[in-house]
């Protein structure tokens, strides 16, 4: 903590020193999430109760002229982590290209900031197959209901040095359309495509190349990765998703689907393509509150108003299983000794109740049921605290 704090003021200072004849203005902001889970039923998995400060973050933005900057850093499980870091330049205000590290145009509840999301976790449909957070170089642009984004991104460790043999995360073409004929408040419909081409780096471009996939319980107080691939020989990655969002009045609806096919390097002929994908659909209403509004610089519904009462319901599918390319049924060993014959999929079921008590106070509560085939369900209570600065 005490180096998010002195990287944040010495950012700070340096700017204002910099910059004190010109017209440049900054912010500091920050956030953080105190999380406590319960575990009420777990029969295959003794996983524990308890309670984390799930995420804590300093940032500093700033604007001059047409040009804008951000700094986020986080500090979780004792270390201190890369959020959003860029320098972006507006063209227009509703068009900028930037170059940094943030998240690719892919899966709607990672592009958004993790504390406007209708739930305390993205789910695990965002998990297993949104990108989330890399280095790259985009544009986005957005006018009359459409939206545009699209970026080249590269290894997310940018900043770690790694020998001639080990694997990186590899480069991706990524892009979004969004288009949102009716964006009116409590009166909203809104289509999207998206798209990603990737491909896995190994050290000498000669190694074995693994694209890796995986998706927790929903908590961030539990953070064992249940269902898991790993997809050896990989040569490309194609992801392909679809997204609705409607609204009427009080009540909203969102769904995602997204395609994953990895192909494999020609010299392993006995391996085929690994194909996976995952779906999720909720629906949300304001128990107190006012109609939704719409995000035109999101592409997606704006956040509840302070004072808003809202309860939400999601369910979500991920299929990681393919046998015909070798990842079928596997066995798991549990902490308490049990071994199992576990699949590669899961469901997950999610109640949650927010309240938005001030811009800079919200509470959130969640129910989660996640099933994977061949164990018991999971059921875990999560509550939240969400503060702002």
């Amino acid at each position: 903590m005490k180096k998010i704090l002195w990287l944040a003021s010495a950012a700070l200072l340096v700017a204002q020193g910099s910059f004190a004849q010109d017209k440049l203005s900054l912010k500091v902001s920050g956030r953080g999430y105190i999380d406590g889970s319960q575990v009420i039923q777990n029969s295959d998995e003794h996983e524990p109760s308890g309670a984390s400060i799930s995420d804590l973050r300093v940032g500093i933005s700033g604007k001059w002229e047409n040009w804008s900057a951000k700094i986020d850093l986080g500090y979780a499980q004792k270390k201190i982590s890369y959020k959003d870091i860029y320098l972006q330049y507006n063209f227009k205000p509703n068009s900028y290209a930037r170059i940094g590290h943030y998240a690719e145009p892919l899966g709607i509840d990672y592009m958004e900031s993790s504390g406007n999301i209708k739930f305390i976790d993205a789910g695990i449909v965002q998990q297993a197959f949104a990108p989330g957070r890399r280095f790259g170089i985009e544009y986005v642009g957005w006018s009359k209901g459409l939206w545009i984004g699209a970026g080249a991104f590269d290894d997310a460790n940018f900043s770690n040095k790694r020998d001639g043999k080990e694997a990186g995360d590899g480069y991706s073409l990524t892009g979004r359309i969004a288009y949102a004929p009716i964006h009116n408040p409590g009166s909203i419909f809104h289509i999207g495509v998206a798209a990603s081409y990737r491909v896995p780096t190994a050290g000498n471009y000669n190694e074995d190349r693994v694209d890796n996939y995986n998706c927790s319980l929903g908590t961030p107080v539990i953070s064992d990765k249940f269902n898991t691939a790993s997809v050896e020989h990989a040569k490309h990655n194609l992801r392909l998703g679809t997204e609705l969002i409607a609204a009427y009045n009080r009540i909203a609806i969102q769904s995602e689907y997204i395609y994953s096919n990895t192909s494999r390097t020609h010299t392993i002929s006995d391996l085929k393509s690994y194909k996976a994908w995952g779906a999720y659909g909720q629906a949300a209403i304001q128990l107190i509150g006012q109609p939704y509004e719409y995000s035109q610089s999101w592409a997606r519904l704006a956040l509840p108003k302070p004072g808003s009462l809202e309860l939400a319901v999601r369910f979500a599918h991920v299929d990681l299983e393919d046998p015909e390319a070798g990842l079928g049924v596997h066995e798991l060993t549990t902490n308490n000794g049990k071994t199992l014959q576990v699949g590669r999929m899961t469901n997950q079921l999610t109640v949650g109740l927010n309240y938005y008590y001030k811009p800079f106070l919200r509470f959130k509560l969640d129910y989660d049921n996640s099933h994977l085939r061949g164990m018991e369900s999971f059921n875990i209570i999560t509550g939240r605290i969400q503060f702002f600065f």
